[in-house]
């Protein structure tokens, strides 16, 4: 019996479907994995190495050139600076450096710059006192001409210690006991002590050299007292350098003269005076002052301090203009 399918013939082949396999399609960049995996090896270890290297005391700050100070030690700078010991130069940031440094009040400017591989340098300006300012505390305060208080400084004489700066060879200035209590960094704004640091000003360094001390009373009059203990009476700071260059042009008269006198009296730019110790002889006293070129204030009065109480002065014109001011004076009958 059949179950109804054809009987097979003997001999003939059948074909079979068999299951087809799907394979991946080929890498079109074979080996680029590969590739990758071998840069980031690479990247890795340069980095390791960067950070070894970086990491080694060769690049650890071990010197720090500072230039520029007058006043400040080196010491000083370092600390303000904030380099810790061990840190490396990489590590530093010279803008920040900068900005701890002019934070100190004695400092005008700064630039850092770094050196490698191991070395920093600073270049430094420190701002200059024209007048030492004694308020009756234990350190005087250094003034610049901003009215700036600079820096706190020993008293003439006196060694400084700690944070008290060395004292400068500017003048001292007296009877300003209202900025008592000024720190460094604070500006005055006083005008007695604007019209004191004029008048330091105006003398130069030429005059500053034979200045003693600066004094100011409650009308805001300067007075000076020269090293040789000569007084000179400069009223208020107003045309302290016309007042100054006739200080000086006087002071030239009286050592050429060998004359004995204690007081300078320029207050007035048109009538400067003279106080003599000793009584001149009888006859006519003449002084020549140099006179400042641009200016041709009067001629000093001449005062002989035995005899003549304010002897006025007289010009002599000339017919040519010489730069200087002859003064003529008689004791009075």
């Amino acid at each position: 019996m059949t179950d109804g399918k054809a009987p097979r013939r003997p001999g003939r082949l059948e074909a079979v479907a068999e299951p087809r396999l799907r394979m991946a399609p080929p890498d079109p960049e074979p080996g680029l994995a590969r590739i990758r995996r071998g840069w980031l090896a690479a990247g890795a270890l340069l980095v390791a190495l960067a950070y070894a290297a970086l990491h080694t005391s060769a690049f650890m700050v071990r010197r720090l050139d500072v230039t520029g100070l007058m006043q400040l030690s080196r010491s000083q700078v370092a600390a303000a600076a904030g380099i810790l010991p061990g840190t490396y130069l990489w590590q530093v940031r010279p803008w920040t450096v900068a900005r701890r440094l002019q934070a100190m009040p004695l400092l005008r400017s700064v630039h850092v710059r770094l050196l490698w591989p191991n070395a920093i340098a600073i270049a430094v300006s420190e701002r200059q006192p024209v007048v030492l300012l004694d308020v009756g505390e234990s350190a005087d305060l250094e003034v610049d001409a901003n009215e700036r208080v600079i820096g706190l400084a020993a008293p003439p004489g006196q060694a400084a210690t700690g944070a008290l700066l060395p004292t400068p060879h500017v003048p001292v200035v007296h009877g300003l006991t209202a900025a008592a209590g000024a720190r460094p960094g604070q500006v005055l704004t006083d005008p007695a002590l604007r019209d004191a640091i004029e008048v330091a000003q105006g003398l130069g360094v030429q005059g500053q050299a034979l200045l003693g001390s600066l004094s100011v009373d409650a009308n805001g009059n300067v007075t000076a007292q020269l090293a040789s203990g000569l007084q000179v009476r400069f009223g208020h700071g107003s045309q302290a350098r016309q007042k100054t260059q006739i200080l000086l042009g006087l002071l030239h008269v009286i050592a050429a003269r060998n004359l004995r006198v204690d007081e300078i009296d320029v207050s007035s730019t048109t009538a400067p005076s003279v106080h003599v110790m000793t009584a001149p002889p009888p006859h006519t006293t003449v002084v020549q002052a140099a006179v400042p070129p641009g200016t041709t204030p009067p001629a000093p009065a001449v005062k002989g301090g035995a005899y003549a109480p304010a002897a006025k002065a007289t010009s002599t014109p000339t017919a040519k203009p010489t730069g200087k001011t002859t003064a003529t004076t008689s004791p009075p009958s």
